[in-house]
C-alpha cells in the first residue's frame, strides 16, 4: 500500500519518465529538431493525459503520443541502421531485402568481404527488418544489426 505522497510522487515520475521517452521519439515537422521534455509534457496536460501505475509505461507512452498529435504537430524520429552481411549470393539477397525497409539509404558498400548498408527507417519498421532476417529464408546467414537513434531527416 502506498501513501497518498508515495502514490503522488510515483505518478509524477511516470508522468516525467512518459514525456521523455516521447521527446527521444519525435521530432518538429519545421525544424527536424527534437522537443524539450518540457513541451511534451506541457501538451500531455493539456489533453488531460493520466497517467496509471498499473498500466505498462509502453502502452501508455503509444496512448500519450496518439493524444498529443491533436496539439503538438510532430514527426517520430527516423532511425539509423547499419546492417553488415558476408559478401555472398545469399548475403546479397538478403541486403536487398533489407533495402525494402529504407526511407532513404545512406552507405551500400562492400567493405573486406562485408557488405555494409547504412540506412535510415521509421521505428516501427525495426522490428519488421528483425523478423525478416530471422525467416528461414535468412537464418543461416552471419548478420550483424546495430541501431542508432536519428534526428535529422
Amino acid at each position: 500500500q502506498m501513501n497518498d505522497k508515495e502514490r503522488e510522487e510515483a505518478l509524477s515520475g511516470m508522468f516525467k519518465e512518459i514525456a521523455s521517452q516521447i521527446a527521444l521519439r519525435v521530432v518538429s515537422p519545421t525544424t527536424h529538431k527534437p522537443y524539450p521534455q518540457s513541451i511534451i509534457e506541457k501538451a500531455m496536460k493539456e489533453v488531460h493525459l493520466n497517467v496509471n501505475l498499473s498500466q505498462s509505461i509502453r502502452k501508455q507512452i503509444r496512448e500519450a503520443i496518439s493524444k498529443i498529435k491533436a496539439v503538438l504537430p510532430f514527426v517520430e524520429s527516423m532511425m539509423k541502421i547499419c546492417i553488415l552481411v558476408e559478401n555472398t549470393p545469399e548475403g546479397h539477397s538478403l541486403g536487398q531485402e533489407t533495402l525494402k525497409f529504407a526511407h532513404t539509404i545512406v552507405i551500400d558498400e562492400i567493405v573486406d568481404k562485408n557488405r555494409k548498408i547504412v540506412i535510415k527507417i521509421q521505428p516501427e519498421m525495426l522490428h519488421h527488418l528483425r523478423k525478416m532476417t530471422e525467416t528461414v529464408d535468412f537464418r543461416d546467414i552471419p548478420n550483424n544489426i546495430t541501431v542508432e537513434n536519428f534526428h535529422e531527416l
